[in-house]
């Protein structure tokens, strides 16, 4: 999984982009990056724009390791807003079972949406 951390996307935000086959492993050093970035401050809102992720080999048992490590860094990650950003309703599933594993263990809100535009609006409201 290869993986971009656009600060200049849109200002006040941190866009992810994922690309390739996606992992636990995949995720963890991604987020290690994110949380390692001299850009980086605890709960700057995040867009996590999985659309050019390959996703087709995922289980429940590899959503909930992904849930576990997303929870695991809850208090660098800190508050604020997380934006899953998926190709189309048939993602909408996988997104939804990060928030439902990751709600009450994560002090981020977390929205999924199938448009750049619409999530960066969340975003910054």
């Amino acid at each position: 999984m290869a993986y971009e951390l656009c600060f200049d996307t849109l200002p006040g935000f941190v866009h992810i982009k994922s690309v390739g086959e996606m992992s636990p492993h995949g995720i963890a050093d991604m987020l290690s990056s994110l949380v390692s970035s001299p850009q980086w401050k605890k709960g700057i809102p995040m867009l996590i724009d999985y659309r050019n992720g390959s996703r087709d080999h995922f289980t429940y048992n590899d959503i909930s390791m992904i849930a576990d490590i997303i929870c695991s860094f809850d208090s660098k990650l800190g508050g604020g807003k997380g934006a899953f950003l998926v190709n189309d309703s048939s993602e909408l599933w996988i997104a939804r079972m990060y928030r439902f594993i990751c709600t009450g263990r994560i002090q981020k809100t977390i929205k999924v949406f199938q448009d750049f535009e619409s999530a960066a609006a969340w975003l910054s409201e």
